[in-house]
């Protein structure tokens, strides 16, 4: 698994549960970021200024998306923070 350190992302154990791959992604996005990742249905629009993070956070928010509707929460809850 390859992380981006320079991104904030944390390295993790090279087994780590998919769970925990989740959440450290949704850690390191700022709280915008993670507002956005938190978005579960309806329009979602995005605006802000050029390299302010629209890109990465957006790519952290559909993969956290896909996490919960394949591998799912568990309790059959969607929770914020993953």
């Amino acid at each position: 698994m390859s992380i981006n350190v320079d991104q904030g992302i944390p390295p993790l154990p090279e087994r780590a549960s998919r769970e925990a791959v989740c959440r450290s992604l949704w850690k390191s996005l700022r709280p915008g970021q993670q507002r956005m990742a938190d978005w579960q249905s309806g329009s979602l629009a995005i605006s802000a200024v050029p390299g302010s993070g629209k890109s990465t956070g957006m790519a952290i928010a559909a993969a956290l998306l896909l996490a919960r509707q394949y591998w799912g929460q568990g309790d059959g809850e969607r929770r914020r923070g993953f």
